[in-house]
């Protein structure tokens, strides 16, 4: 965690630092011009389809992520990647102190949007596993615009990385009852990544997405935004930040870290690993 730390603080100009600890009253109310107030009512599968087919958030897909400013490869997604990467580490010196030599690690992204700055991520992951491990990356997202994007991706990044599996990816609804179980029976996931998730999902949703990474994994890391705005509710595909560490969440991260990316600061965003289960 001290690593992380001091990796966020030598990335973030002290003018973006004072920023962060400024009142959330000194910014603009976030995602006014994302386009995002046009979703309301629509199924959640829709809302996220119209968000990657007409590029509601932006970003070409070539040159910048569909699924967002935050989500193409720049300061805070390396962040995001060390802090991933750290909870995949510390699975892995258990599996060590348990006498464990040759072992595969189970990552869940959800979701995993277009694909766009994790397989850098990964290759990054792939250069960090101990001698004997490998690494089972399996990717999830609501949209099936997007899961076809990451599909079409998969073959060429899985080429580059023999010490990861990359697994077809699907299409869900991660706040559906037991989704999860029911896709993977029997599997438990080491680690899941869910970024830029739970801020466009309704407070309902939320919980019940939480439950069920509860049910399928032991450790999650997730952005944590400490804007102060959980009581605000939404539909689908809109945004509002969100703050597992406060009410009615009320959770201890393991770690956490600040997100250093300008683009970050009106939600005043970090990266945390959480032991699950959490309360929801």
């Amino acid at each position: 965690m001290r690593l992380l730390v001091a990796a966020a603080a030598a990335m973030m100009p002290s003018s973006i630092h004072a920023l962060v600890v400024q009142s959330q009253s000194s910014y603009p109310q976030c995602g006014k011009e994302s386009g995002a107030v046009f979703l309301q009512g629509q199924p959640t599968k829709d809302a996220f389809d119209h968000i990657y087919r007409d590029a509601v958030w932006g970003g070409d897909g070539v040159t910048s992520s569909k699924s967002g400013t935050g989500s193409s490869w720049g300061v805070g997604t390396q962040l995001l990647c060390k802090t991933i990467t750290e909870a995949l580490m510390e699975v892995a010196a258990e599996r060590g102190a348990a006498g464990q030599s040759d072992f595969e690690l189970n990552l869940l992204d959800a979701p995993s949007g277009d694909f766009f700055w994790m397989p850098g991520c990964l290759e990054h992951i792939s250069s960090k596993l101990p001698e004997g491990a490998k690494l089972n990356y399996q990717g999830v997202d609501v949209s099936t615009v997007a899961k076809d994007t990451a599909e079409g991706k998969r073959a060429s990044v899985q080429a580059s990385l023999p010490k990861v599996k990359i697994e077809p990816f699907l299409a869900m609804d991660l706040s559906e009852a037991n989704i999860l179980e029911r896709t993977f029976p029997g599997k438990k996931f080491d680690v899941i990544n869910c970024h830029d998730a739970l801020q466009h999902n309704p407070l309902s949703q939320v919980k019940e997405i939480v439950a069920n990474f509860n049910k399928c994994a032991n450790r999650l890391v997730v952005d944590v935004d400490m804007a102060g705005t959980n009581a605000q509710d939404i539909s689908a595909g809109q945004f509002r930040a969100i703050d597992l560490t406060d009410a009615p969440f009320n959770n201890k991260p393991e770690c956490l870290v600040m997100n250093p990316d300008p683009v970050s600061v009106p939600e005043k965003e970090h990266f945390a690993i959480f032991k699950l289960p959490l309360k929801a």
